[in-house]
Order: C-alpha cells, then structure tokens, then sequence
C-alpha cells in the first residue's frame, strides 16, 4: 500500500510540467530543463540515499515522500506567488525536489522489499507488490479527469495528498529485520 501510494509522486511529475507551462507561459523548450533538474537531482542523491537505505529503508520511504510532497506544495505555492515567481527558474525547484523525493523513494522500496521478505519468498513479494502497484497505476492514468474537471492546482493537492498519505503510512512500517524476525520467528 506504501509503495501504491507514493507512486502518487511519479504521476505528479507531468503534471507539474504542465501546471508550470500554465504559468509561465513557455513552451515545449522548458521540458527540457525540467528533465536536467529531475536527472540531476537522481543523480546527486542516489549514492546518498543508497548507502542510507542499506540502514533505514524505511526512514528514507519516510524522507523521500516528505521531500516528494514538499515539491507539490512548492509548486502550488508557486502559483500563488507573484507573476516574478512564475519562471522556469523556479519550477526547475520543484522538478528537483521531485527528483530527489522519487530517488528516495525508489530506492528505500526496493532496498525495504528485499531485507523484509525471506529470500525464497521473494519473487512472490515482487509479484504480488508489482500487480497492486498496476492496478493503482491504472486508477492514476484517470487523473487527468480531475485535472479537466477541477484544473491543475486541485490535482496537485489531491496528489499532495496521496503522497503525505504513503508517508504516514510509511511511518507504521516496522524495521524491515523486524519483519524477517516475525517471518522466520
């Protein structure tokens, strides 16, 4: 259910790029820079989040969906700043926290998964995980209905939202050794 919800992060992504071709008025050019803030911000925090995931997967599912829906409210904030704030500059901000949320949170799960669960159970683990994130990924793909129906600043609260929600859900995870305890217990 963690893992569903803070997909929520992933699907906000295009979103903030069209909430931020919204307000600024550019172009397709923009994308672009968008794309290097996220890359960079990946590239940046994967060895940091790597190495902590090795120790508290968990906490960083905790950090990466706070950052994650920190980028939301920066972008929502954005829009209601002055016109000054409505520049590619400052969405390139948002793309970066988004960046390094979904880093966080890409590797605390994977990292959580594999410690938590007895080796021979695994692939079952996997399995089961990936099918529930599908059927959750196929109710984000009627996100954009919102968009239409609501616009741009509800959806992005609504998946604030979802994304604080998997974070506190987060925070009822037990120690992912804890969990191979109670299995092998």
């Amino acid at each position: 259910m963690v893992r569903s919800l803070l997909l929520g992060l992933q699907l906000a992504v295009p979103f903030y790029a069209l909430y931020a071709r919204e307000l600024t008025g550019t172009g397709a050019g923009s994308l672009g820079f968008f794309v290097v803030a996220s890359s960079l911000a990946m590239v940046v925090s994967s060895p940091f989040w790597g190495r902590f995931a090795d120790k508290k997967s968990h906490i960083v599912l905790i950090l990466g969906g706070f950052i994650g829906a920190f980028a939301g409210i920066l972008a929502l904030v954005l829009g209601w700043l002055p016109e000054y704030f409505h520049r590619d500059i400052w969405f390139a901000f948002v793309f970066f926290f988004a960046g390094f949320g979904q880093a966080a949170v890409r590797l605390g799960r994977k990292t959580y998964l594999v410690d938590a669960t007895p080796e021979r159970d695994r692939p079952t683990y996997v399995a089961l995980s990936n099918t529930i994130v599908g059927l959750f990924t196929l109710v984000g793909a009627s996100l954009g209905f919102i968009a239409d129906a609501a616009g741009l600043q509800v959806l992005i609260m609504v998946l604030v939202f979802i994304i604080l929600y998997g974070t506190v859900l987060s925070l009822t995870l037990p120690e992912s050794s804890d969990m191979l305890k109670l299995e092998t217990g």
